[in-house]
This record gives structure tokens, C-alpha cells and sequence, in this order.
């Protein structure tokens, strides 16, 4: 029933904009429940739905307004641009090999985005990876663009080209992405490699004292690079008093290369000859299942000779043959920041941060029971033990 409401309010507020001229006042939220005996939340969820098919304009602090398209007559029987909330991803993440955290992130959100009363369309690219050399490929968000279709965009896996960020900016269009806080005003970021400290002190209390780190966007170059992958590694083996070995250092494949982290794995393993490390870091979900893989293969013990500690997506994990902690990031999560932000953007508001940081939670398989650890910044939270042995790090 209360679905139905604000769907009432919605085919009344057409019929009346039909009859009135652009920029003409419609009232506050206050007012509009008052009149229709119903919750400003009921008259929010109508009137965004309204801005979203570009009926009216909701102006923070002022109240709705008939919009500069919406004051045909029905007898002109001129219909109203539709505006959708634009989830551009150029990255093809229907692809094979990408991630299935993207999938279910975009899934999420427009199923957040509808519940709010905003329409979305989801625009995706050609690009096999996130590449500044490859330029960006989704044409058709550029054609929507200039055609004024797009209300707000949440960009995910996309680079910050200036041929769609410029028109963006200069249309005032509001944004969130899931890239670096230098690069997009409005951000939600997952940072996997922020989960080095936290697994290098994990395996230093399980006994680890050589440890591997296999992942990607990192190389050889950047070990001096201040707070780069490479460089927290290093300084968390140094805080752990553990030596680092950049053999046993692997970040230079990109996850959609097939093979990429059965062929890294193996170059670890067989780095130093007779010498091997006895704990593993993996900062990516591709990879790792890749990685294990070639464990299985080369008959690794799991975990007498090698303790493994994994990135991982909430509930997207295919089941592995041995014992492995994972620092979880949770999809849904991620979706419901991303949904909070740009909606509240769309209205005119500013969120309370800027930057939302999504944190990791660690799930160790190896006893029954609860207890409480850190995520990967540090913080205290409870955590689930599938089937365990041993405390929190």
C-alpha cells in the first residue's frame, strides 16, 4: 500500500505540471505531505522519482519546482526527456575475466537506486582492463550526455578521462566513483593493499618468518615509492622484524591476463631455488583463485610448508581445498555507500565525508567461535570463525 502512495502522488503531480509553466513553485516536502496526508519520506521517494524523468527540480532549502521541460500541456501531447542515474563502468565487466565484485556491486545499487525512486541505466565499456593508454570506449554515454539524459553518475572501474569527467564537471552533473579521492571529488574506496600491515602481522603471529606478497598495480619500481604497495610491505616486514625479499614479490599481471596468478605463483615458488617462503599475501580475488590453483598443482602444503592469506568478496568465494584467512570486503556494502552518496548529491545536499573507506574483515578458517581482531585500518570489530584454530593477530 505504501508503495502506492507515492505512486499516487506521482500521477497527480503529472497531470498538474501539465497545466503549469516551468520554474513555477510546487511547494516544500512539508507542505506536499500535508496535502496528501502522507510522510515527507512518501513525498521524497514521489518527488525524486519526478526529478529523475525530468518533471520537476528539488532545489535543497527551497522546495520542487516545475522543471524547464515540464510545462507542456497535455493537449500538446509533448512527452518529458527521462533522466536516469548513469553506473558507468569502461571496464568490461562482462568479461570472463573480471572480477564478479562489479557485477554484484552495479546489481545492488540500481536495486538501491529504484528503492529510492531513481531510475538508472548502466553504461559499459570495451576496455579489457583499466588502461590510461587505451582512452575511453563507452561512446554511448558521451551521446546520453550530450543529450542531457543523465541526472547523476556513479563511475566504477573507470579512469578519470578528461573527455567524460571534463563534460561533467562542466554540467554540474553530480559524481561519485570508486577511484582515488586525487582524482574524483566524491569517492568510495576499497583499497586491497591496505590490507598488507594487518596480514604481515597475521602470519608473524601464526610463526610465518618469510613472507611472499602477490597482487598487482605494483612492480620492482615502486619500493621506494612512498605508500605504495611494495613500501608498505617493506615496512611492515620491518616493523615485524622480517626480512624482505623482492624474489618473492609478484605485482606486474593484471587480473583479466588468464593465468595471471597461476603464473605468478609459480615464479614465486621457484625464485630462490631450495629456499621458500612460508606465508603468502594475495590482494586480489582473481588471482588468488588463480593461485590456488598452481599451490594444488605443485602440491604445497597447506598450511604445514605455506600459510595463505587471501583478498576476498563476501559471498562470491568458489570453494577452496585448504585452510586460507580472508580479508572480506562485502558488495553490498560497498553499493549502499555508493547509493547514500550520489543520492544525496542529486538532492542538492552534501554528504558528511567526501571519502567513505569500505573495511575489510578478516575470517580465519580454522576453529568454531567468535572473537574480536582488526581490519586491515586497524580498528576493532567482531569477527566470525568459520573453523579455526588460534586467536585474533
Amino acid at each position: 500500500m505504501r508503495s502506492n502512495l507515492h505512486m499516487h502522488i506521482i500521477a497527480v503531480m503529472k497531470k498538474e505540471i501539465s497545466r503549469m509553466q516551468p520554474g513555477e513553485r510546487l511547494g516544500s516536502f512539508a507542505a506536499l505531505a500535508r496535502r496528501f496526508r502522507v510522510s515527507q519520506n512518501t513525498v521524497r521517494t514521489a518527488m525524486m522519482a519526478l526529478q529523475a524523468d525530468g518533471f520537476v527540480e528539488v532545489r535543497q532549502g527551497s522546495g520542487c519546482f516545475v522543471s524547464g521541460s515540464g510545462g507542456a500541456s497535455e493537449s500538446e501531447n509533448v512527452s518529458v526527456q527521462p533522466r536516469y542515474v548513469a553506473i558507468l563502468s569502461d571496464y568490461d565487466i562482462l568479461s570472463h575475466e573480471a572480477t564478479p565484485f562489479f557485477r554484484v556491486v552495479i546489481r545492488a545499487l540500481r536495486s538501491k537506486l529504484n528503492k529510492k525512486g531513481y531510475s538508472s541505466r548502466l553504461y559499459i565499456g570495451y576496455a579489457d582492463k583499466p588502461d590510461p593508454s587505451v582512452g575511453f570506449t563507452c561512446h554511448e554515454f558521451l551521446e546520453d550526455l550530450e543529450l542531457d539524459r543523465i541526472l547523476g553518475v556513479v563511475s566504477i572501474a573507470t579512469l578519470p578521462f578528461p573527455d567524460w569527467l571534463g563534460p561533467v564537471r562542466k554540467k554540474g552533473i553530480p559524481l561519485v566513483a570508486d577511484g582515488s579521492p586525487n582524482a574524483f571529488e566524491y569517492v568510495v574506496e576499497i583499497d586491497p593493499c591496505s590490507i598488507i600491515p594487518s596480514a604481515v602481522r597475521f602470519l608473524r603471529n601464526r610463526g610465518c618468518r618469510e613472507i611472499a606478497l602477490l597482487g598487482w598495480r605494483f612492480s620492482y619500481a615502486q619500493v621506494s615509492s612512498p605508500g605504495s604497495a611494495v613500501a608498505r610491505f617493506r615496512e611492515a616486514l620491518a616493523l615485524a622484524g622480517l626480512p624482505y625479499r623482492a624474489e618473492w614479490v609478484r605485482g606486474d599481471l593484471h587480473p583479466s591476463q588468464r593465468g595471471a596468478g597461476w603464473a605468478q605463483f609459480r615464479e614465486i615458488w621457484a625464485a630462490r631455488g631450495e629456499a621458500k617462503p612460508d606465508g603468502l599475501i594475495v590482494t586480489d580475488d582473481v588471482l588468488f583463485e588463480e593461485a590456488s590453483h598452481a599451490i594444488l598443482e605443485m602440491g604445497v602444503r597447506i598450511p604445514e610448508q605455506l600459510t595463505v592469506v587471501a583478498n576476498a568478496n563476501h559471498g562470491l568465494l568458489k570453494p577452496v581445498a585448504f585452510p586460507v584467512a580472508l580479508y572480506e570486503i562485502d558488495p553490498e556494502e560497498f553499493a549502499q555507500s555508493l547509493s547514500e552518496m550520489i543520492c544525496t548529491l542529486i538532492t542538492g545536499a552534501k554528504p558528511e565525508s567526501r571519502v567513505v573507506r569500505i573495511p575489510y574483515t578478516l575470517h580465519v578458517e580454522d576453529q568454531t567461535g567468535a572473537f574480536v581482531s582488526q581490519d586491515a585500518t586497524g580498528v576493532a570489530y567482531q569477527s566470525r570463525i568459520t573453523e579455526s584454530a588460534g586467536g585474533p593477530p
